[in-house]
């Protein structure tokens, strides 16, 4: 909404109608970010983990629900030590379109730039916790075994 909607403007900006409705919503969005953020946290500063995942569901690898992904591979070993690529991403992503909403409403720009902040704080820590350098991709993080043994 707010991409086409300043995508139409020759300001760059929402129109006023759009621009109070970004600004009712936005603390709601929020209230839901912030606990999203806290619900999924990781072991690890700036890292995170779908947590909900039961190791005696009877799978090979324990379903991971939350996720929305319920059958995609993640580690073998349900630990809290995991860290999820896809969330850690998602939750990124988020930051920046709260930062572009709030910038749009037109709340204070300290507002706009602690979501800013949080976003490149998480691409940043993105690299530290996910990039593979040898393999040149990022991963999640957990215990995986082929054989049932851990290291």
């Amino acid at each position: 909404i707010v991409e086409r909607s300043r995508s139409s403007s020759t300001s760059g900006t929402v129109d006023a109608p759009t621009a109070a409705w970004l600004g009712a919503l936005f603390p709601a969005v929020e209230r839901w970010f912030r606990w999203f953020v806290h619900s999924q946290k990781g072991a690890e500063p700036d890292s995170f983990r779908w947590h909900g995942r039961d190791p005696n569901d009877g799978k090979l690898n324990a379903m991971t629900l939350s996720s929305g992904l319920d059958d995609y591979p993640r580690a073998s070993a349900v630990s809290d030590k995991e860290r999820h690529v896809d969330l850690h991403g998602w939750i990124a992503f988020g930051a920046g379109v709260l930062a572009r909403v709030g910038e749009q409403a037109g709340l204070p720009k300290a507002k706009v730039e602690e979501y800013r902040t949080m976003q490149q704080d998480l691409l940043t820590s993105l690299d530290r916790w996910h990039w593979d350098d040898s393999r040149k991709r990022y991963n999640d993080f957990g215990l995986h075994s082929n054989d049932g043994k851990y290291a």
